[in-house]
């Protein structure tokens, strides 16, 4: 049953008893969803496609050019067919309209009897909402069926035979990089019938039978596709919606062993901590890989990491479709995910399976994918700071990308500052050397030698010379650029630039002091600042 009747299934119903079919006769299959009446003759605008329309004809009277008009307004639309009551207003046809109507099969009725179209919208419209809630109770029950065969069973077969006793077709599920299931089964020798049902999924030309299809998709993955075959027959909507909702079924019944394999993988993780403390020998890393994905052929990787923060939630089910969706993305990009919990961080292990060349562009695009995500949104805290590891050729050398992921949390978290949120080591550059030698004392009087001037005199007098001494460098010597930047006039800025020199020397600019200037800048920001505090540490401070 569908919640749409044919026009000659209409012709069957009681207020039809006296109607004359006097063109396109061929057209009679067409669907109806509504029933209008229509008596002006501008209606294009009005309609959306498969109404029947009653008319008395008293828009164009005996008006052909317009009747044509109207007529043609209709075929336009792919309206269902035109029904008018012969009387008052329209005493006959003409030959032009009939050919016109027979041309485009355009079914075209005529009532010789009165008959109060009120009788037959109430009666049509009545048949369709009853039909489309039948349809829809119907649906309901399947769908509830489906979701207990989801939770008792773990094969697809069941879904798939349950999908195919509904509608009593021919269902056929193609996943990628599997196996092909239909429903009914039939021997692998009836070649005729698998040819029958190869062609009407391949060839959309294919005339013996008729095919609809949805995708199944998981986390923006696509496993594959779900058909519906059939002959001698329409499709109805009501297989659109059972189709729509056993594709979801199948949909969850990937996601569900999706999340079976990620609590193994948690089970498992004990390992990972192992590897990225260099406990592990290179053989086994390869061994537990190729168990994981069944491949031996890496090309690197390395590690990044997030920080836990107080009040930030980590676990649980949306946790758990994070985390499955970012393994998605990179696996989609050439990347082995492996994720785990270690002192305070969440660590995500990246195992490289393409051309390292290109191991840095995946990697940023797998992870702005994730950030329009919805699983993003929810844990924005959480993945807030990102901060990535050095890549290493040698699997057994993870320690090392760990290591840097952790050092490079360590300064971007306190002194770098950017709109980005993913910072990495091999991006640190001067930084990585100052983590390699800020506890060096030798360093803090060589910072002071040359900056305490200038630190003094902005203590001393509340002024701002270190601010655009700062910013004079960066801007590579441009003085209106740092005007700009400093949001002061140019003659303040020269004043300024006056009392460095006197302080500094005339030299500062030049380029190997220039150059030691930015380096002693960087140094006392990384080591001295108290960002807490919105200010520069006094240099009595420092020294004791």
């Amino acid at each position: 049953m569908q919640a749409t009747l044919t026009v000659s299934e209409l012709l069957k119903r009681k207020n039809f008893e006296h109607c004359e079919v006097v063109a396109g006769k061929e057209g009679l299959e067409r669907r109806i969803k509504w029933i209008h009446i229509v008596e002006v003759p501008k209606v294009e605008h009005l309609l959306k496609g498969e109404e029947l329309i009653l008319s008395t004809g008293v828009g164009w009277k005996e008006n052909e050019g317009a009747f044509s008009s109207l007529l043609q307004q209709l075929i336009t639309r792919n309206v269902a067919g035109l029904c008018i009551e012969i009387g008052s207003y329209t005493k006959s046809i003409p030959s032009s309209i009939i050919n016109l109507a027979n041309k485009h099969k355009f079914p075209l009725i005529l009532f010789h009897q009165e008959v109060p179209f009120v009788e037959i919208t109430q009666d049509v419209h009545t048949f369709m909402i009853n039909a489309h809630y039948e349809i829809l109770a119907r649906l309901e029950t399947y769908s509830r069926e489906l979701q207990e065969l989801l939770l008792a069973t773990h094969d697809l077969s069941d879904l798939l035979s349950h999908f195919h006793q509904y509608l009593q077709e021919t269902v056929v599920l193609r996943l990628k990089e599997s196996t092909t299931h239909i429903f009914p089964p039939f021997q692998q020798n009836n070649s005729k019938q698998w040819s029958i049902i190869h062609k009407s999924i391949i060839d959309d030309n294919y005339t013996e039978s008729r095919k609809i299809s949805k995708k199944i998709q998981v986390l923006g993955k696509e496993y594959g596709e779900l058909y519906v075959v059939v002959k001698n027959r329409r499709f109805t909507e009501e297989d659109m919606l059972a189709l729509d909702r056993t594709a979801l079924a199948i949909s969850q019944h990937f996601l569900r062993n999706l999340y079976i394999e990620e609590k193994k993988k948690r089970c498992e993780n004990e390992w990972l901590r192992e590897w990225i403390r260099g406990e592990v020998s290179l053989p086994n890393i390869f061994h537990k890989l190729g168990k994981i994905d069944g491949l031996h052929n890496y090309e690197g990787g390395g590690v990044f990491l997030c920080r836990k923060q107080e009040g930030v939630e980590w676990e649980g089910a949306s946790f758990s479709y994070a985390k499955l969706l970012l393994t998605t993305l990179f696996e989609q990009r050439g990347f082995l995910l492996c994720i785990t919990e270690y002192r305070q961080n969440i660590l995500f292990v990246f195992v490289n399976k393409r051309q390292k060349q290109t191991w840095r562009d995946r990697f940023t695009q797998s992870l702005e994918r994730f950030k329009k995500s919805e699983a993003y949104e929810k844990h924005a805290k959480l993945f807030s700071f990102i901060s990535v590891g050095s890549f290493v050729d040698r699997l057994d050398e993870m320690e090392k990308s760990y290591k840097t992921a952790q050092i490079t949390a360590d300064i971007c978290s306190e002194q770098v500052s950017s709109a980005e949120n993913i910072f990495f080591h091999d991006d640190l550059h001067i930084y990585r050397i100052l983590s390699l030698i800020s506890d060096q004392r030798a360093l803090h009087e060589v910072i002071f030698e040359y900056l305490n001037p200038v630190l003094q005199y902005d203590k001393n007098y509340n002024g701002k010379l270190f601010e655009t001494l700062k910013t004079y460098l960066a801007c590579s010597g441009s003085k209106k650029e740092t005007a700009e930047q400093l949001f002061v006039v140019r003659q303040t800025l020269y004043h300024r630039l006056a009392k460095l020199e006197q302080l500094l020397g005339e030299d500062f600019m030049e380029p190997r002091k220039r150059m030691a200037l930015e380096f002693m800048i960087l140094a006392y920001e990384q080591i001295f600042i108290k960002k807490k505090e919105g200010k520069y540490s006094q240099c009595s401070e420092i020294e004791g």
